[in-house]
């Protein structure tokens, strides 16, 4: 094997990712969105789990980047992240959770707003979301 096309799952990509460091071979995904996949890319945050890796789609790290030049045109200052963590699950597994852990910590992570203010709700079931919608984010805001 020269190349891996693949996997593009988060939980499949994950395993293979770890593997090929050791093979030296490269892998180039589509998918991979997870944060985690990116962390081993800069020597600053240690671990290189991933660096045979390359992601060639969208990942939680670009819509963080495209959150912050929004947040930051409209000096915005405060999130509050709603999110059902087994949301679109046709789409892959847990991917609402895996979106919302990227954003939740790229957000932490950032240093071009020093004061941002984040906060999160995981509703389990829709229906919750309307029983506590004015309780968590009605006197947040």
């Amino acid at each position: 094997v020269d190349v891996f096309f693949g996997p593009c799952c988060d939980y499949a990509a994950a395993p293979v990712g770890r593997q090929i460091h050791f093979w030296e071979l490269p892998m180039l995904t589509a998918g991979a969105i997870a944060r985690d996949f990116s962390l081993g890319k800069h020597p600053s945050r240690g671990n290189d789990d991933f660096d045979q890796m390359t992601r060639v789609g969208a990942s939680v790290n670009s819509l963080v980047d495209f959150l912050l030049e929004i947040m930051l045109e409209f000096k915005w200052r405060r999130v509050k992240q709603v999110y059902d963590p087994a949301g679109q699950n046709s789409i892959g597994e847990r991917v609402c959770h895996i979106m919302s852990d990227g954003i939740h910590y790229g957000l932490q992570d950032q240093v071009l707003i020093p004061d941002l203010e984040q906060d999160y709700e995981k509703f389990e079931h829709v229906e919750e979301i309307l029983e506590k919608l004015a309780l968590e984010i009605g006197d947040w805001a």
